[in-house]
C-alpha cells in the first residue's frame, strides 16, 4: 500500500477459496489496522454465554478484550459451497485477524442458531488466523439469516470460542450479533467508473460538471471486489477474484494526464477522482489512486495530488460511508 504499512490483510485469492474447501493453500496478508479499545482488564473467567452479550462485536484472548472489535464481511461463492466470512479484525490485541468461514456445504448454511459442538449436516465452519486455515474444535453457535431478496443484505452472528491445543488462537472468543453481510445482487451499490470518452484526461474533466461527464457502463470497481475499506487510511482491499492486475488491465497506460474515474453510491454522483502516476509533474486536486502504489492485495485512495488538500475530503462523504457500513465493508 502507498502507506508503506507492514500489517496484515485479508485477500480472498482463489487459493484461499480452494482452503476454504479443505487446501491449505495460504492466502496473502499485509495490512490489519484498527482503532479499536482494549480492555485488559476483562474477567476471563466468565462463561461464553456471557461474554456474548450486547451489541458490540467482541474478541477475547486470555485478559485482553478488544471491544467493539472491527468486523467486516463477504460472500462466499466456492466451487464446493456457499456461504460468509466473518473477519475480526484485532491483529493488534490477539496477535492476529481471525476470520469465520461459514459454509453449507453443496448449498447454503442450514437456518437458525447452530451448534458448534454438534453442527448439522451440511454445515462446515472454520477459524483462520492472518488467511490460514487453523485446525481446530469450535464451541458455541452461529446463524445466518438470509433476506427474503437478492439485494438486501445478510446478517450473520457469532458467539464462538476456539479450541486449538498449540495454536496461538486456543481459547480466542469471539462475538458479533447480527453483522450485515453483502448480497451480490448490492454489488453495484458502490462503483468506480471511468469515462466513456477515453480522450478526456484527468485534468479536462475536473474543468467540467461532474454531473457533465459521460461515465462507462461497466465499473472498473464496484463493491463486489472489496473485501473490505479501512476508513482512516481509505485503503481498500480486494475481494475473492478481484485482482491489481484486472485493474490494471482495465485503466490501461495513465500517460502523465491521468485516467479519471466517477465514484458514485446507490446511483448518484460523488466524485471525481483519477488514476495518477509517479511521472506526471501535473497536480490533481482530488482523490487520487497512484498506480505505482498498487499492491496485490488492493490499493489506497490518496485525498489529492501530489499533496492533500485544506477543503472537504470527498473520500469520506457520507453516502459512500453509508453504503460500506450497510454492508459490512467499513473498518476504522
Amino acid at each position: 500500500m502507498s502507506t508503506g504499512s507492514s500489517s496484515i490483510a485479508w485477500l480472498i485469492t482463489a487459493g484461499l477459496l480452494a482452503s476454504g474447501c479443505g487446501s491449505s493453500t495460504q492466502a496473502s496478508a499485509i495490512d490489519d489496522a484498527t482503532d479499536s479499545a482494549i480492555d485488559a482488564t476483562a474477567d476471563t473467567d466468565q462463561g461464553l454465554a456471557a461474554f456474548c452479550q450486547g451489541s458490540a462485536a467482541k474478541a477475547q484472548r486470555g485478559a485482553t478484550v478488544v471491544s467493539p472489535a472491527a468486523v467486516s464481511s463477504s460472500e462466499l461463492v466456492l466451487d464446493c459451497c456457499m456461504g460468509v466470512v466473518a473477519r475480526f479484525h484485532v491483529a493488534d490485541a490477539i496477535g492476529a485477524r481471525v476470520d469465520v468461514l461459514i459454509r453449507g456445504m453443496g448449498g447454503n448454511p442450514p437456518a437458525g442458531d447452530l451448534d458448534l459442538a454438534n453442527p448439522p449436516t451440511g454445515l462446515a465452519v472454520s477459524i483462520a488466523s492472518d488467511g490460514t486455515i487453523v485446525s481446530a474444535i469450535l464451541s458455541g453457535t452461529v446463524r445466518l439469516d438470509r433476506p427474503a431478496n437478492y439485494v438486501d443484505p445478510s446478517h450473520v452472528s457469532v458467539c464462538a470460542e476456539v479450541h486449538a491445543p498449540g495454536s496461538a488462537l486456543d481459547g480466542v472468543r469471539l462475538y458479533v450479533s447480527g453483522f450485515p453481510v453483502a448480497s451480490l445482487g448490492a454489488q453495484d451499490r458502490l462503483t468506480f467508473k471511468l469515462l466513456s470518452d477515453p480522450k478526456v484526461t484527468a485534468q479536462t474533466a475536473a474543468t467540467m460538471p461532474l454531473a457533465s461527464l459521460g461515465l462507462a457502463t461497466e465499473p472498473v470497481i464496484r463493491l463486489s471486489s472489496i473485501a473490505w475499506y479501512a476508513g482512516a487510511k481509505h485503503q481498500v482491499f480486494w475481494d475473492q477474484l478481484a485482482t491489481t492486475a484486472a485493474l490494471r488491465n482495465k485503466v490501461g497506460n495513465v500517460g502523465t494526464q491521468g485516467v479519471p474515474f466517477v465514484v458514485e453510491a446507490d446511483g448518484a454522483r460523488i466524485y471525481l477522482g483519477t488514476f495518477y502516476s509517479l511521472i506526471s509533474s501535473q497536480t490533481f486536486p482530488g482523490p487520487t489512486i497512484v498506480m505505482e502504489n498498487l499492491s496485490p492485495a488492493g490499493f489506497t485512495i490518496d485525498p489529492a495530488y501530489p499533496a492533500p488538500t485544506s477543503g472537504t475530503d470527498l473520500r469520506s462523504d457520507p453516502r459512500i460511508l453509508k453504503v460500506l457500513t450497510e454492508t459490512g465493508k467499513l473498518i476504522p
